[in-house]
C-alpha cells in the first residue's frame, strides 16, 4: 500500500514537471500578468471605489441661473468667501483669518488663512482674490494679505466679500474642519443651455462627503419643476412655495423652512399720477388682508433676524381707514372710478385674487395680469424679492437706481440710504436704519406682506 502511494506521487510529479516544461512561457506570462493586474488594482482601487459607491441625489431647483449667479447655498458647498455671515447678518472671518478697516472707511485689509488650497491643488494666496468690484482696487500686499481700497466709504463690504471665490471652471476653495460645511464639494460637470446652466453635478471633496454626488437640474418655473418631479426626473424639489398638491402622496416627504431672505411684497409704481399720492398707497396697503397663518408677517423690509431690524406694526387690515385715506386724496377723488392692474406670477395667483376682492371693498377695480415674465414698469406688482444680507437696501429704494422697482424718489430716504452704507460705526448705523424703516413704512412705496415658508419635497 505504501509502495503504491509512493509510485502515485512520483507519477503526479512527473506529469506536472512535463506540463510546466511544455507550458512554461504561458505560465510565466499569466504569473506576470497577475502581478501587474494586482499592482494596478492596488494603485487605482482607492480612486475607483468612490466612483463605484457614489450616492447620487438629483434635485430640482426653480430659477434661471448663469455660472456667476448660481444659488448661494450651492456656491457655499463648493467654495469659501473671505468672510461668512452669521444668522443676524454679521460678517465673520472665513478664508480670511481676520480683517480691519481704516479710520476713513476706505481701506479694508484681510489677512488670509495659510492652510487653504484650490480644489485643483494650487495653494490659495492673496493674488487669487478676484472679486469684480467697479469702484475698488484689490492689491496683494503679500501672499497672505490683501488690501481692498475704495473711492468712498462702504460699510457693507465685509458682507459683500462673503461671496464665495472661484477660479475659472468653478474651481473652489477647500477648507479644513474649522470651515466645515464650506468647500466640501467640487464641480464634476456643468451642462449649459445657452448662457444659462441647465444642470450642475457636484461630488464630495472631503473625507466626510466622499462618495456623495448631487445633480441639480434647473427649471424656469415651479409648475414645470413639479411635473418633472412627478415623472421621476428628480428625487427632490428644493425651495418651492406651494407643496399642497403633494400632501396626500404616501411616498413623499415634505419639509418646510421659513425663508427670511425673501419677502412677498406688493410694489406700487410711484411714478404714475394715481400712485404718486401717499394717501392712495397707504389706503391700498391698509386694505390688504394679513391672514397668513403659515407665514411670518413682515413689519419692515429688513430680515427680522438682522441686527438692524426695527419692527413697524403699522398696517393691520382696516377697511374704514382705507376709505378715509382715499377721501383725503386729490388723485383718488378726481376720478369717478379707481382702476388698477395688478401683475403677478402663477404661484401668487390665489393671493392676487384675494387682494383684488379686498380692494373691491374700497371701490378699487382691479385687473389681474398673470405672467411668467414680469413686464417693465408694471402698475402694481405682487412678487417676492431677495433681501440683501446687509441692511443696506440702496439698490432697492434709492431714486438713482434702475433696480428701484417702485420708482420711489424720496430725498429723506435717499439720504438715509447713502449715510447707512458710508457709516462704519455700528451704533450710528443702527440708528440710521431704524429711521429708514420708519420712513419707508410711512411712505408706503410697497406693501410688505410676509416672509414665505419654502418647502423641500423628496421621495422617501
Amino acid at each position: 500500500m505504501i509502495t503504491f502511494l509512493f509510485h502515485r506521487k512520483r507519477l503526479i510529479f512527473w506529469l506536472l514537471r512535463a506540463y510546466i516544461k511544455k507550458r512554461k512561457r504561458t505560465i510565466v506570462g499569466f504569473f506576470l500578468a497577475g502581478i501587474l493586474v494586482s499592482l494596478i488594482g492596488f494603485i487605482a482601487f482607492p480612486r475607483i471605489l468612490p466612483t463605484l459607491s457614489l450616492n447620487t441625489q438629483k434635485a430640482g431647483i426653480i430659477g434661471t441661473y448663469t455660472i456667476e449667479t448660481l444659488p448661494l447655498d450651492i456656491q457655499n458647498k463648493i467654495s469659501l468667501g473671505l468672510t461668512r455671515l452669521t444668522e443676524s447678518g454679521d460678517a465673520t472671518p472665513s478664508a480670511a483669518l481676520s480683517f480691519t478697516n481704516s479710520p476713513d472707511g476706505k481701506t479694508y485689509t484681510f489677512v488670509l488663512r495659510d492652510d487653504l488650497y484650490w480644489q485643483d491643488g494650487k495653494k490659495f494666496t492673496a493674488g487669487d482674490v478676484n472679486y469684480n468690484f467697479k469702484d475698488a482696487q484689490i492689491t496683494a500686499k503679500s501672499d497672505n494679505e490683501v488690501v481692498i481700497t475704495l473711492k468712498e466709504p462702504f460699510a457693507p463690504l465685509p458682507t459683500v466679500v462673503s461671496q464665495p471665490l472661484f477660479r475659472k471652471g468653478l474651481v473652489g476653495l477647500a477648507g479644513g474642519k474649522a470651515l466645515a460645511g464650506y468647500g466640501e464639494y467640487k464641480v464634476a460637470a456643468v451642462t449649459p443651455r445657452g448662457s444659462y446652466v441647465s444642470m450642475l453635478t457636484i461630488e464630495g471633496n472631503t473625507r466626510e462627503t466622499q462618495g456623495k454626488r448631487i445633480t441639480y437640474k434647473f427649471y424656469p418655473g415651479e409648475e414645470e419643476a413639479k411635473m418633472r418631479f412627478m415623472l421621476g426626473e428628480v428625487q427632490s424639489l428644493v425651495n418651492i412655495v406651494d407643496a399642497g398638491e403633494f400632501d396626500n402622496w404616501k411616498n413623499v416627504q415634505i419639509s418646510g423652512l421659513r425663508n427670511y431672505h425673501q419677502l412677498v411684497t406688493v410694489f406700487y409704481n410711484t411714478s404714475l399720477p394715481l400712485l404718486s399720492d401717499k394717501n392712495v398707497r397707504q389706503a391700498l396697503t391698509y386694505a390688504i388682508p394679513r391672514n397668513f397663518p403659515a407665514e411670518a408677517l413682515a413689519f419692515s423690509p429688513l430680515n427680522p433676524k438682522s441686527w438692524a431690524y426695527f419692527a413697524q406694526n403699522k398696517y393691520s387690515q382696516n377697511i374704514e381707514t382705507s376709505k378715509k385715506l382715499l377721501k383725503e386724496s386729490k388723485e383718488a377723488t378726481s376720478t369717478a372710478k379707481m382702476s388698477l392692474t395688478l401683475t403677478t406670477t402663477p404661484q401668487f395667483k390665489d393671493l392676487a385674487n384675494e387682494i383684488k376682492n379686498e380692494w373691491g371693498k374700497i371701490d378699487v377695480e382691479t385687473n389681474l395680469q398673470i405672467v411668467d415674465i414680469i413686464p417693465p414698469d408694471p402698475q402694481v406688482l405682487l412678487e417676492r424679492f431677495k433681501i440683501p444680507n446687509d441692511p443696506d437696501q440702496y439698490m432697492l429704494w434709492h431714486s438713482l437706481q434702475s433696480t428701484n422697482v417702485s420708482r420711489l424718489a424720496n430725498p429723506k430716504i435717499d439720504k438715509l440710504l447713502e449715510d447707512g452704507r458710508q457709516t462704519a460705526n455700528m451704533e450710528e448705523r443702527l440708528q440710521i436704519y431704524a429711521d429708514f424703516q420708519r420712513y419707508i413704512m410711512d411712505e408706503a412705496p410697497a406693501a410688505f406682506l410676509y416672509f414665505p415658508t419654502v418647502y423641500t419635497v423628496s421621495r422617501k
